[in-house]
């Protein structure tokens, strides 16, 4: 395994046997790896391509916890079944299923999409950014009044509030 470090212009990089490079810097070069052995970048039109996607990756990041928060504000507005509801069938409980569920993709993506940004590559670090960045203008806008529901068993208003 070549563990060589010199690169012109005084920067650093490992290169292993499987020409793989591992960038200590931040760089704009041609000739990425990005996540996987087949997801290579080596050319310009690969770049744009590839960050077409990782956008892409930061804006569904950003719609996965706007639909977390929908889920749970309409668990909140949905009247109660029992107000002694057993500990075991809230765990079973479609909103909390589907809340599990989201959270575990939201997690994977937010791995992978740090994973891409420790390529040090430049064009993908940003195109990451400008994606969660589109992703919170289109998904973000939570007001509280959004969070205001009238009860189905009263008519009191009440106030949801969602971690």
């Amino acid at each position: 395994m070549d563990m060589s470090m010199n690169m012109p212009g005084g920067g650093y990089s490992y290169t292993t046997d499987m020409k793989h490079n591992m960038w200590m810097f931040f760089h704009t070069s041609i000739g990425e790896t990005v996540l996987f052995d087949f997801w290579t970048v080596n050319s310009v039109e690969d770049m744009i391509l590839s960050c077409a996607v990782v956008f892409l990756m930061g804006l569904c990041f950003e719609g996965i916890k706007f639909l977390r928060w929908r889920v749970g504000v309409s668990k909140a507005l949905t009247p109660p079944t029992s107000m002694t509801m057993r500990y075991v069938d809230k765990l079973r409980s479609s909103h909390h299923l589907i809340q599990t569920f989201l959270f575990g993709i939201q997690i994977v993506v937010s791995y992978l999409l740090m994973l891409v940004f420790m390529t040090f590559s430049i064009w993908l670090g940003l195109a990451i950014s400008l994606g969660i960045a589109f992703g919170y203008y289109l998904f973000g806008t939570r007001h509280d009044s959004d969070m205001v529901g009238t009860r189905h068993d009263s008519d009191q208003k009440y106030q949801v509030t969602i971690n």
